[in-house]
């Protein structure tokens, strides 16, 4: 009697303790989880405030460069057409480039509400990247000048025949259209001389 009775109090002490451990050791493990998952969520919100600052880091630095894209990329609407001016520098840019058999013709002004425009065509004769230097030279102004046409043509010719010349260039044709602002300039004429008079 001895011996089962030995068995079931040393069943009922590893019960015990089983359960004793049970009941300690649950609520630590499942308190540790709770602190794993409490970490990786606060860690999760100090990634995202961080994620935040470099955000408006990164809007920043994008802001700064549309600021210095616009800087650059508008260019004045002079307030006089100054044709002869330009006519003047693009000849002397087309001699720098060796442009040939070139013209220059202006057309008439036409009047679009806010402001002048007046057409220009040039035509030329020269090497491909000459008319591309030319192009280059015209959007790099200092005044609005838009190129609404670019035509390039290169003389038909066998390969024999441009082997034996060595003449590679092309005829081109740009149709332009020159801005200005006259009405601006008589505008603060008008506005200046009533500010003079009493």
């Amino acid at each position: 009697m001895k011996e089962p009775m030995r068995l079931w109090f040393a069943v009922g002490l590893v019960v015990i303790v089983a359960l004793g451990m049970l009941a300690g050791v649950m609520p630590r493990i499942n308190g540790v989880k709770r602190l794993n998952v409490e970490a990786t969520s606060l860690a999760d919100r100090a990634s995202h405030a961080d994620n935040g600052a470099a955000e408006l880091e990164r809007l920043l630095t994008n802001l700064e460069e549309v600021k210095q894209t616009a800087e650059h990329g508008i260019v004045d609407i002079p307030y006089e057409n100054d044709m002869a001016g330009l006519i003047r520098d693009l000849t002397s840019q087309l001699d720098q480039l060796g442009m040939t058999e070139r013209s220059i013709t202006t057309g008439k002004t036409d009047d679009l509400k806010d402001t002048l425009s007046a057409p220009m065509s040039v035509t030329m004769k020269g090497s491909f990247l000459g008319v591309v230097a030319v192009i280059d030279w015209l959007e790099s102004l200092p005044r609005l000048v838009r190129i609404l046409r670019l035509t390039i043509n290169a003389p038909h010719r066998t390969a024999e025949e441009r082997l034996s010349t060595n003449d590679n260039q092309v005829e081109a044709e740009l149709l332009l259209n020159v801005f200005y602002d006259a009405g601006r300039l008589e505008a603060m004429e008008i506005e200046a001389a009533s500010k003079e008079s009493p």
